[in-house]
């Protein structure tokens, strides 16, 4: 079944839209950085920074994201075959886990930190 053109444009769109909300030029020091270079910073990683203070869509989404990864994912299943079943990756969607940094006028959930 051929794609119609406004298909590709919106997912040309949506490609365009996701690499813009990737990060490109990272300022400081980071976690998974440091562990790389051999370096455990626990301090960069908590207490997690909430510059922002309390927000509560985000508070909503993480218990969310908690309960589901504890109750529907078998990590050592993940581990051993190296692939991830289409309900855990199904379930990540519906959470919105793929689109966080998505702005909301977009379809993400529009986290920025």
């Amino acid at each position: 079944m051929a794609e119609s053109k406004a298909q590709v444009t919106s997912e040309q769109e949506s490609r365009q839209v996701a690499e813009q909300a990737r990060e490109t030029v990272w300022a400081g020091r980071t976690f998974l950085r440091e562990v790389f270079l051999g370096n455990f910073l626990l301090p960069l990683i908590h207490p997690f920074p909430m510059d922002n203070g309390e927000r509560p869509e985000f508070t909503k989404f993480y218990d969310e994201l908690e309960t589901f990864l504890r109750e529907k994912v078998d990590s050592v299943a993940i581990d051993e075959t190296g692939e991830y079943p289409d309900h855990v990756i199904d379930g990540l969607r519906k959470l919105g886990a793929f689109g966080m940094k998505i702005p909301k006028e977009y379809g993400g959930l529009g986290f920025t930190v």
